[in-house]
Parts: structure tokens; sequence; C-alpha cells
């Protein structure tokens, strides 16, 4: 009687077990869960010093196992036991080696995370990721997504990448890979099917010149919080790119250069940049593909042209423009002109301005009961700064908080930043003027040659050599004329930039004003 009661729950208990886990030592001292048709083997937070061991038994007849050893105290990635394993992650552990070949048994990964270890650049070899092989044949690694973030890579030999021909996203953020080195740039080159790369926080101030133009496959990419300046040039050789992230940059400005090419580009992020102060004209005039554009939280972003996209087909169904946030800001106005069909986006979202209320900005006050309608409760955060009989009014409310229309302010002329194309034509006139003056010079010292060489020789007579005179006479004129020209150019370009530099100081004294007396009113109003 006891052994039927013994066997009972033995059965019992291999039943609660998950299907092929029964006598799994792995199981034994991991989590194994089968709620999915994946098996996930969880490893993490147990202070492991060591992985799986030869010794270990695996659960059986499992064809999609996640491995995570995620949290532990690991220090190498010994060589994984032949198993079916599709996602393996050894994330925030203090790993700085890995054995030569750990991967090989693994035909079906898929994905492998090493990040938030501290793997070096001589912790990655040509064999670290090398694939199946034999005398008659050999098989790539079947990785397609390599998370290699949060390390102390500083550079990746050339030949490390080169076993992946199905490598799909690459992920090298937060390494101090700010030069960004030849072995780096042909090991990342290497890679023929590659579509995301993450350089986030790597330091980068510049891209290389060549790197975007030979990944070709390249769809996504992330320059995030690093030290660019300007949006790099190289971008204009990317025009595959769908994504591009440059936010926590220091990009002072965006012009109409900037994007110059990147005809395929759907979603744009340029937030959180320190520096970012303005976005002039025509700055999105040739991303004809825009779908989502997120410019927010720029503290310093005061000035957005309402011209940006000049020169786009604004015809209704075939402007691009879907979702567009210009939330955290310091906007006190914008112009309805800037986006052609406001209550045609699918997202907007403006709270978190400084905003003047005033005639200027009726047709917000127009949209927003219009986007809450639509369910987007973020107009209802969007309120008035200025003026001070409307500072902390939601904009909804302030058409009647004003009984009627926004009253117009001309007291403060708000200035928008322009591409400059007076300055660029006074460059080129500055250049033409340069060239001129060169051409009349040297014709000046061939005619005053040409008369002093003639009155020694006596060749020509007293009065041609007269008119010589007159003629010389009136060039040395036309160069002492265009030199002034030249003078007189250089001066007032000078002058344009700084009055332009003049404008941007008035705006943010005024802004800093205005703020000023809104605090003084609110702490004499309390």
């Amino acid at each position: 009687m006891a052994a039927r009661w013994l066997v009972a729950a033995a059965l019992c208990l291999a039943l609660a077990l998950p299907t092929g886990a029964f006598w799994s030592t792995v199981c034994g001292g991991c989590t194994c869960s089968t709620d999915t048709p994946v098996m996930t083997i969880d490893c993490s937070d147990h202070d492991f010093t060591s992985a799986y061991t030869s010794s270990d038994t695996w659960p059986t007849n499992q064809t999609d196992i996640h491995l995570i050893y995620d949290k532990n105290s690991l220090t190498e990635v010994a060589k994984v036991p032949a198993q079916n394993i599709t996602e393996l992650s050894f994330q925030h552990n203090d790993i700085a080696s890995i054995a030569d070949g750990a991967f090989v048994a693994l035909p079906r990964l898929k994905r492998l995370d090493l990040s938030h270890n501290k793997l070096v650049r001589d912790s990655l070899t040509e064999k670290t990721f090398r694939g199946q092989f034999s005398a008659d044949d050999y098989q790539p690694s079947p990785i397609q997504q390599l998370d290699l973030s949060y390390n102390n890579i500083h550079s990746i030999y050339e030949e490390v990448l080169s076993h992946f021909s199905s490598l799909l996203e690459l992920d090298l953020s937060y390494n101090s890979l700010s030069l960004l080195d030849h072995h780096t740039q042909m090991a990342i080159t290497s890679l023929p099917r590659l579509r995301t790369l993450q350089l986030a926080g790597t330091g980068l101030k510049e891209m290389p010149h060549g790197l975007l133009h030979s990944l070709i496959t390249l769809r996504h990419l992330n320059l995030a919080d690093n030290q660019l300046t300007e949006v790099p040039p190289e971008l204009h050789n990317s025009h595959a790119i769908e994504t591009l992230t440059l936010n926590k940059n220091p990009i002072k400005d965006i012009n109409e250069d900037s994007f110059r090419g990147m005809v395929n580009l759907r979603v744009l992020n340029i937030a959180y940049m320190p520096n970012l102060e303005y976005i002039s004209d025509n700055s999105f005039s040739t991303l004809v593909a825009l779908r989502v554009l997120r410019c927010r939280n720029n503290e310093r972003l005061w000035s957005v042209s309402p011209h940006i996209f000049d020169g786009m087909d604004t015809s209704p169904g075939i402007f691009p423009l879907q979702e567009l946030f210009l939330s955290g800001n310091n906007l006190t106005t914008l112009a309805a002109e800037t986006v052609p069909f406001w209550d045609q986006l699918l997202q907007v979202q403006l709270h978190d301005n400084p905003w003047r209320c005033d005639c200027r900005l009726q047709w917000m006050v127009d949209l927003l009961p219009k986007l809450v309608e639509k369910g987007q409760t973020e107009a209802e955060r969007v309120t008035c700064r200025l003026p001070e009989n409307l500072a902390g009014v939601p904009v909804l409310g302030a058409a009647k908080s004003s009984e009627g229309p926004l009253p117009c302010t001309p007291e403060l002329h708000h200035t928008y930043i322009h591409n400059g194309s007076s300055t660029t034509l006074a460059a080129a006139l500055t250049i033409g003027g340069v060239l001129g003056a060169v051409l009349i010079l040297l014709v000046c010292v061939f005619f005053f040659w040409f008369v002093v060489a003639a009155a020694h020789s006596g060749a020509v007579p007293p009065a041609d050599r007269l008119l010589l005179r007159m003629v010389g006479s009136f060039v040395l004129f036309l160069l002492i004329t265009t030199g002034a020209t030249v003078f007189v150019i250089r001066r007032e370009t000078t002058a344009a930039r700084c009055r332009a530099k003049q404008q941007i100081r008035y705006r943010r004294a005024a802004m800093e004003e205005e703020a000023g007396m809104e605090d003084t009113a609110q702490v004499v109003s309390t």
C-alpha cells in the first residue's frame, strides 16, 4: 500500500514539474518556466561565480530556450553546452573574458546580451563569435542581435565581427569609442545585413567619413548622448536611414543643410539638447518621408521658423508628418503656418512651454479642443505664461478669460532665425570681389610695366605714353574701388552677424525679464 502511495506521489510531482524539466540539475538551481511555448531558464540574481558545467543535465524536448544569467558575479563566459537556446543573457556581471568558440554549439541562438560587464578590446577576438565549422563546411554565427553596451571597449579588432552574416542589430552604446578608429570602422562595415546601430554615449565628436556610406542596409541609427556640435555631414550619405536619434547632443541649431539627402527618414528625435536654440528655414524641407518629429525638452529652444517645411509638397494626403512633439521647450509663440494641417496630425504635444497667449496663438486656442476630442489629454496641459493676467491659465480657457479673441501684444516682437541668405550672398560677393581685385591688379602691373619699358626703349611716342598712363590710372582706380567694395561687404556681413547675436541676447533678456516680473507678481499676490 505504501509503495502505491509513493508511486502516486512521484507521478503527481512529475506532472507538476514542467515537461522535460524533471531530474534537470539546471532547473534545480534556477527557475524554469514553460508558461509559453518558450522555456525560460532564469538563473538571475543568485550570486553565481560560475554558470553551467559539463556535468549539468538540461530539460529535454525543448526547441526554444531562453537562458538568463543576469545580475550574478560571473567573470568569464565558458563554452555553452549544445542546446536549443535562442536567447542568452549575461548582463550585469563582471565578465572580462569569453572562451574561444563559447557559442559555437548553439545553432539556433538569435540574441546575445553581454551588456553591463567589464569587457575590453582584448576580450573579443576572431574566435569569440565563430560559428560551427569542420574540414568540409563552415556555418557563420546565427546571432541576429548582439548587445555589447556598457562595457569598457575602446576599439574592436577588424576580425571580431567577421563571423556575422545575419547580424541585424549591434549595440555598442556607452563604450569609450570616441574616435571610432580604423579597426572599429572596418569591423562595423563588415556586417552585410546590419539594420540597427546603437552608438549612444560613446563620446563621438564627429562621424568618420565613409562609415555610413558602406552600411547600405542600415535603417536605424542612434547617436544620442554624444559630443556632436552639429548634425554630422556624414549623414548626407545615409539615404536609407529611417530612424535617427540625436538626443542629448550639444547641437546649437538645425538648418537647411542638417538633414540634406535623408529622403527616407521617417522618425527624427532631437530632444534634450542643452544648446539647441533655433530651427531655421527649410530645416526639414528634404525630409519627404518624415512621419514623426520629436523635438521636446530642449530648454533653450525659443525659435522655430514658420518655414521649416518650405519646399515640401503640403497638399492634403501628401504632406507626410503625422506626429509632432514640441513639449518642454522654451517657445513663447509658434506660427500657424509652421504646419499646413494641424488638425490632421495624429498626435500633437505643445505643453510645458512658456506661451505668450496673444492673437498670434489664436489658432492654438481653436486647435486644442479638437485634440481633446481625439483623446489627446496633453492638450489640457498647455498653459499661458504671459501676459500676467493669463499666467497659469490653460490655453483652452484663455479665450474665456480674456472675454473674446486673444488680444495682440505688439510691444514684444518675436524674431525668427533665418538661414541667412543675405550672408551667403555677401560671402559670394566677397569672394568675387577678391578674385576681381587680383585680376585687376595683374592687369595694372602689366600696364605699368609696359609703360616703363616703352619709355626706356623709346619705342612708343610721348602721346601714346600719356594714353597708356591714363589707362593704367583707370585700372588702378578700379582696383581701389573693388577693394573698398570688398571692405564694405565684409563690414556689413560682420554687422549682420552681430545684429543676429544681439537679437538672440535681446530675446533671452526679454524672456528672463518677463519671468522675473511673473515671479515678482506671484510673490506679491501671495
